[in-house]
């Protein structure tokens, strides 16, 4: 099986550190006690997984990557649909006993770290996004998998990867688990929404986030963003063309808002 711990850094501060150092190792000792063996993310694409791979970095278009914003300890499992249905069941079902059981044990030490995390967020000056690995730290995993073989494709006739069932390893190899942030802003006071954003009002109202309407024509002095560039992925991921490397410019200035 297979782990997605949101990543620690980004989640940050002690309740960050927890979660990395603390309850992520006591999920799988005690899944490895019960004869279930869990790695992080295998984050690697047409190459082997010797050669070490990094946390998979979970933006909140993914569930763990939403759980964080509420510092809410995020995990998700993968038991890979092509192993044997009755083993994957009773996998996941193992999993969830081992989480309710270390969050039971753990209960006031998680509350008490939420709720210094949402204090310490209502005290920022600067909010921290867009994270990159940080290079200059790692882990070290003890991973078990297959040699791989190159082979010629029948359908494509060209070279495609195959593990090999028949030559097991268990090597040390690099887990590039550490991220930085590479963009940080000044939190405003708040942000002024135009009436024909239906969407992101819809968002925020989803998520209790409090809103409030202009009640009349007002004039005010602010500092707006403007899409200066981006980048697009060339090809569809899970059905959407996400963006990346946005940049905004800034600039100062009276503006109009209308009421509502």
């Amino acid at each position: 099986m297979t782990h997605l711990f949101t990543q620690h850094d980004k989640l940050g501060g002690a309740l960050g550190n927890f979660l990395d150092s603390e309850f992520r190792p006591l999920l799988e000792t005690k899944l490895d006690s019960a004869g279930w063996e869990i790695t992080p993310y295998v984050n690697v694409f047409n190459r082997s997984p010797e050669f070490g791979f990094s946390q998979f970095l979970d933006n909140p278009r993914y569930s763990t990557g939403y759980t964080t914003l509420w510092n809410t300890l995020g995990v998700m499992l993968e038991t890979h649909m092509l192993k044997p249905y009755k083993k994957r069941v009773e996998g996941t079902y193992e999993f969830m006993r081992s989480i309710i059981t270390i969050v039971d044990n753990n209960e006031t030490r998680i509350r008490e770290l939420r709720a210094k995390s949402f204090e310490n967020q209502l005290e920022a000056k600067d909010y921290y996004f867009n994270y990159k690995i940080d290079s200059t730290r790692s882990s070290t995993l003890n991973f078990k998998g297959f040699e791989l073989d190159t082979l010629i494709s029948e359908v494509t006739a060209l070279p495609r990867i195959k593990f090999n069932r028949n030559r097991p390893y268990e090597r040390e190899i690099i887990f590039q688990n550490y991220f930085t942030p590479s963009d940080t802003i000044t939190i405003p006071a708040a942000y002024i929404i135009k009436k024909g954003w239906h969407a992101v009002l819809e968002r925020l109202e989803n998520n209790k986030i409090e809103v409030t309407e202009l009640e009349s024509d007002t004039t005010l002095f602010v500092e707006s963003y403007k899409i200066e560039s981006y980048k697009t992925y060339s090809n569809p991921y899970e059905g959407h063309y996400p963006h990346y490397e946005t940049k905004v410019v800034s600039a100062m200035g009276t503006i109009e808002f209308s009421a509502g």
